[in-house]
């Protein structure tokens, strides 16, 4: 550093005996100029003048002698100057000949491509280029001066003119990878001003341009519109999302003036010298302003632009953002015409729709249907959140109070509770929400609604007490009409003990069918009986082995229909919550159903199975036999309703009427499919809600005394 610092003080000095003239760079934000910008603007020179032809033999004698002593004078400063070039590794020197050769090259040349003197001097300066490069070089130069450039020429077009070769390139190393470099060449003449050589300076910029390409790859990325323009107000960088914006493509934008987009937003080229900081506390924003931008059509539309200083190799530039603000008007319009619409609807239905923060637990809307069914003023839920529920039934305020506080964490509310309103009347409540979720999955807001059933819970009082009356009176029936049923097959089968002898065989035929009939009517009376039992008798909830439960039935109807080929198939492993009875009971049905409409297949094929479904199993019993159209569907679960004559498959038309009585008392369902002559699939499922060692209370039902 000394030895450069002493040698540039000579060759600024006034030194008369010098070898190299060094043209110092001047800088506009430094008057020092530092080392890279000497190296730069570097032009080796030849001082001396050559003896002159018309000169005396004694002058000659004269002169040659300064020469020599001027020649050992250079020779020492070239040793001088060579040590310094040698210790700047953080630029590359080259030196060239008139046709683009090396000559010269310094250690922070090697250091950069990787290369030694000696493996790269006597070769052409473009064997360090980009071959792609070089070719759109001398296109960009035909296009400019509409004349070839061979070979080095046409990288020392203005060197030649006197000037600098100031560009960015791509350096091909030793290892074959890219450097990126800017490269200044300028002109090396003798003391006559005849070009004898070139030299170039090589600053690593690989750091910067790998910078400024992520830079430029994030711009292209963003949604919104992004331009950079450079310290004088000229377009240099334009992405996708502006092209589309303003109908340009980037080659018709880039070196444009940024008035061209955004005239109102900066009013001159001078206006980036001048931009205020608007905002104190953050120093990378420049602006933020609303004006109109220019679309290529000439059409205006309005953007909300912000303006923020880059630091690149040229400057500060400047990156705007525009994002159209047309766009975000009429969403807001939309926005503001559909919570009108809300507003219009929640404040004239009879439901209350209700928004909370589920984090705080505040209320943030109410509409006034509240004030109606709760009998007091919704205003006071916005002080106290919790207000509503004061009003709750004692009975019911511990569960309710539990599932909301759950519900701000999961974002389920579904529940029924009863209110006790300041007036003394009671009202029943379905009361409902759905969750809003962050990015992450959590919840938000909890938007619901909740709505004033005491109707509906009324008239399901009404039908509950019509349902359990005709039940008794069901039952009631059912087995007062044993007794006397019991009579007549006893009568009748004494009058064929005792007078049997007596009667003709016609009389005995009509006995027999006497005898049949009661038969029938006793299986009708029982599975009525069994009917009411599956709607009358608490449930005891256990675990169930489904399968060992089929293994059982199976052996039962084989000792029924010992007569028939039946072929039984059974999954593994088959477990649910359920009444065992009822479960029996049920599943019963359906083998026996399987069993009786497979009378003309031989073997009877009968499966039990299950498969999976997004709310749980599905049971299902399949069989081969003679199915049914699905067009009377509706009828086959409906007491009574049967789909074939006694003459065809004897029955009652009770059993599916109770499958499905059990399966809607375990919360489940019940549905058919089949194919006339290709068998039938009866499916099932149990709810989720049930569990161990309760019994069926019937929640969901009103208390008499609330209605």
């Amino acid at each position: 550093m000394e030895n450069f610092t002493a040698v540039v003080h000579r060759l600024h000095s006034g030194d008369p005996i010098r070898a190299w003239i060094f043209v110092q760079c001047s800088g506009e934000r430094d008057k020092t100029p530092s080392r890279s910008e000497i190296l730069t603007k570097l032009v080796r020179r030849r001082f001396l003048n050559p003896p002159s032809m018309n000169e005396s033999p004694s002058a000659k004698s004269s002169n040659q002698f300064a020469a020599e002593k001027n020649e050992r004078s250079r020779l020492a400063e070239s040793a001088e100057l060579r040590r310094v070039l040698d210790a700047a590794t953080h630029v590359g020197i080259i030196r060239l000949n008139t046709d683009g050769h090396v000559l010269d090259f310094n250690t922070g040349a090697e250091m950069l491509l990787g290369y030694t003197a000696d493996e790269i001097i006597g070769r052409p300066m473009e064997a360090f280029h980009l071959g792609s490069e070089v070719a759109a070089f001398r296109h960009e130069l035909f296009e400019k001066f509409h004349q070839e450039f061979p070979g080095f020429s046409a990288f020392v077009v203005s060197a030649r003119q006197g000037g600098c070769d100031d560009r960015e390139w791509t350096f091909v190393c030793k290892d074959a990878t890219h450097l990126f470099v800017k490269l200044a060449v300028t002109a090396i003449r003798d003391c006559r001003g005849v070009t004898d050589g070139f030299l170039a300076v090589a600053t690593d910029i690989t750091e910067r341009v790998r910078t400024e390409q992520r830079l430029r790859n994030i711009i292209e990325a963003t949604p919104s519109g992004m331009v950079m323009a450079s310290p004088r107000g000229r377009i240099t960088l334009v992405n996708r999302a502006a092209e589309a914006m303003f109908g340009y493509s980037r080659l018709e934008l880039i070196g444009e003036p940024i008035d061209r987009l955004l005239p109102a937003a900066i009013d001159s080229e001078q206006a980036f010298d001048r931009f205020p900081q608007s905002r104190p506390d953050d120093p990378t924003v420049v602006a933020e302003l609303i004006v109109a931008g220019i679309r290529r059509d000439g059409t205006q539309f309005p953007v909300e632009v912000t303006l923020s200083p880059i630091d690149t190799a040229d400057g500060s530039d400047v990156i705007i953002a525009v994002i159209d603000a047309s766009e975000r008007n009429s969403a807001m319009d939309s926005l503001k015409e559909s919570e009108e619409r809300f507003r219009e609807l929640a404040e004239t239905v009879h439901e209350v729709f209700w928004l909370i923060d589920a984090k705080s637990g505040r209320i943030l809307y109410v509409s006034p249907a509240y004030d109606s069914i709760w009998g007091e003023s919704g205003e006071t839920l916005y002080e106290n959140p919790l207000e509503w529920s004061k009003a709750i039934h004692p009975d019911d305020q511990d569960r309710v109070k539990r599932l909301f506080a759950a519900s701000l964490r999961t974002g389920e509310f579904d529940t029924d509770f009863c209110l006790v309103r300041a007036d003394g009347a009671n009202r029943w409540i379905h009361s409902r929400a759905f969750p809003v979720r962050a990015e992450d999955g959590t919840v938000i807001r909890l938007v619901g609604v909740s709505e004033d059933i005491t109707l509906r819970k009324k008239m399901e009082q009404a039908l509950l007490t019509s349902n359990e009356e005709l039940e008794a009176f069901c039952y009631s029936v059912s087995h007062d009409l044993r007794a006397p049923l019991r009579h007549v097959v006893g009568f009748s089968q004494a009058v064929i003990e005792d007078y049997g002898d007596k009667l003709d065989d016609e009389g005995k035929e009509m006995l027999d069918m006497i005898r049949e009939a009661t038969h029938k009517m006793g299986a009708l009376i029982d599975d009525l009986l069994a009917l009411s039992r599956v709607s009358r008798r608490e449930m005891q909830i256990e675990e169930i082995n489904l399968t060992q439960m089929f293994a059982d039935i199976v052996d039962e109807l084989k000792g029924n229909y010992s007569n028939r080929h039946l072929n039984f198939s059974v999954a593994d492993r088959m477990v649910t919550l359920g009444d065992r009875r009822m479960l029996r009971l049920a599943l019963f049905n359906l083998l026996d159903n399987a069993v009786k409409y497979s009378a003309l297949k031989n073997p009877a094929v009968i499966e039990f199975g299950s498969s999976s479904s997004t709310t749980g199993p599905v049971f299902f019993v399949r069989d081969n036999g003679t199915g049914f159209d699905e067009k009377y569907c509706n009828k086959l679960f409906v007491p009574f309703q049967r789909l074939h004559r006694d003459e065809e498959f004897a029955g009652t038309g009770i059993g599916l009427a109770i499958v499905k009585r059990v399966v809607n008392r375990h919360g489940g369902r019940v549905w058919a499919e089949g194919v006339k002559g290709q068998g039938a699939i009866f499916s099932f499922t149990i709810g989720r809600e049930l569990r161990l060692n309760t019994t069926d209370h019937k929640d969901s039902l009103p208390r008499k005394a609330k209605v």
